[in-house]
């Protein structure tokens, strides 16, 4: 759902270890448009999107808290991705 005017929040599941919770992410549209490299590679042109995503989640509840006695069991997960918008000509 979009809750700002480039920022997004996007509620879905997510797998790890063949454990299945509901999370969530919070996303923010950080660019829209020509790539920066487009002048000097084909590959770049046409329209591009990155965004930053982040959310959190405990480890104990994918069953990945065998060292959480040592460490924080609340895990930051932050994504960055670009991608080019449309169809490939």
């Amino acid at each position: 759902m979009q809750t700002g005017a480039s920022t997004l929040q996007m509620i879905g599941d997510l797998t790890i270890k063949d454990q299945t919770k509901p999370a969530t992410l919070e996303i923010d549209l950080t660019f829209m448009g020509e790539h920066p490299l487009a002048g000097f590679f084909d590959y770049y042109k046409g329209d591009w999107v990155a965004v930053e995503a982040a959310g959190q989640l405990l480890r104990s509840e994918y069953g990945v808290g065998m060292f959480a006695p040592g460490t924080s069991d609340l895990v930051q997960l932050k994504i960055s991705a670009e991608m080019r918008a449309g169809g490939w000509e």
